[in-house]
C-alpha cells in the first residue's frame, strides 16, 4: 500500500469531525482496525480484508484512493462479496445453498490464473487432438485402399488352392458371371488343358463321353486329335471347323467373349517342356 494513504484518511476523518468511534459505528469496521488503517499498519488487519475496509473507509469520507489503490481495492471487494462476509458486524448466511455456491465461485477466483491456464492447455490439446484425428484418417483410408484385395477362388473338387494375403481378402458376395464349355468326343481324344486358377492339367475323353468345365474368365486346351472333338459354348455348338482337322492337333481359347482357335497357347508349351521335354 503507498505511503501516507492512513494519514489522508485520519486528516480527512479529523477534518470532518468524526471520532474513529463514529466511523466504526456507520462503517462497520472494528476500532481498532480503523485506527491500524490510520497508522499504514496491515500486520493488524485480517490481509483479505485490509484493501477492502481502506476502499469502504475512502469511500465514507469521499477520498479519492491513488489509482493503484483503487484497482486493488476493487479486486478485493470481489473477494469479499464471494467470501460473503457482512463485514464483521457478527452474522451469518444461514442460505446453505448460497453459502456452498459462493464457496465454489470463491475458489475458482482465488486459482483463476491455473484455470484460465488449464483451460488454455486444454484448447490446445483439442486443437492438436482434432488436426491428428483428421490426418491420421486420410493416412489410414489411403492404407486401406492400397492393401485390400478382391478375389474369387474357384477350382476342381481334388485342386489344392493355396493363398496368402498380406493384409486382407474379401470374398465377393455377388454371383459371379460363369460360362460353360462342354467338349464331347466321338472318338478318344487326349486334352492338356487349364482354367481359371492357371494349374495345367492332362486328361482323355473315351469315345461317347464329354467333360464339361464351368469358367468364370479363362480357359486354353490343346485337342490332341481335333476332329475327334464337337465343342458347346454356353450349350451352343462352336469351332465347327475343328472336325475337318481329322488328327491335328489344336489350340483353342474361350473368354466371355467366346471360344477361338489360337497357334500357340505358351503356358500348355511350357508345362509340357518341362513335364514332357515336348516343344
Amino acid at each position: 500500500m503507498s505511503d501516507g494513504t492512513g494519514n489522508i484518511l485520519k486528516q480527512k476523518r479529523i477534518e470532518l469531525g468524526f471520532d474513529i468511534a463514529e466511523v466504526s459505528r456507520r462503517t462497520r469496521i472494528r476500532e481498532d482496525f480503523i485506527a491500524a488503517i490510520e497508522n499504514d499498519d496491515p500486520e493488524n488487519v485480517p490481509s483479505s480484508y485490509y484493501k477492502l475496509f481502506i476502499k469502504k473507509y475512502s469511500d465514507f469520507l469521499s477520498v479519492d484512493l491513488p489509482e493503484e489503490v483503487q484497482e486493488t481495492a476493487e479486486s478485493d471487494h470481489i473477494y469479499e462479496m464471494l467470501r460473503g462476509s457482512d463485514s464483521g458486524d457478527g452474522r451469518k448466511n444461514r442460505n446453505h445453498f448460497m453459502s456452498g455456491l459462493k464457496k465454489v465461485l470463491l475458489f475458482g477466483y482465488m486459482h483463476r490464473k491455473l484455470f484460465i491456464f488449464a483451460g488454455f492447455v486444454l484448447l490446445i490439446f483439442l486443437f492438436v487432438r482434432h488436426i491428428y484425428s483428421i490426418l491420421d484418417t486420410g493416412t489410414k483410408t489411403e492404407q486401406s485402399e492400397s492393401l485390400v484385395r478382391i478375389i474369387t477362388i474357384e477350382g476342381e473338387p481334388d485342386e489344392r488352392i493355396s493363398v496368402n494375403i498380406r493384409d486382407s481378402i474379401i470374398i465377393e458376395d455377388d454371383r459371379t458371371d460363369f460360362f460353360t464349355l462342354k467338349i464331347s468326343a466321338a472318338d478318344s481324344c487326349y486334352i492338356c488343358f487349364f482354367k481359371d486358377t492357371m494349374q495345367v492339367r492332362e486328361t482323355i475323353i473315351l469315345p461317347g463321353r464329354h467333360i464339361e468345365f464351368r469358367i468364370e474368365n479363362i480357359f486354353e486346351a490343346k485337342l490332341g486329335k481335333s476332329g475327334a472333338v464337337s465343342i458347346d459354348f454356353n450349350q451352343n455348338r462352336v469351332l465347327e471347323e475343328l472336325r475337318g482337322l481329322k488328327n491335328s492337333s489344336s489350340f483353342i481359347r474361350a473368354t466371355h467373349s467366346g471360344t477361338e482357335r489360337i497357334r500357340r497357347s505358351d503356358r500348355i508349351n511350357r508345362y509340357l517342356w518341362e513335364t514332357y521335354g515336348l516343344e
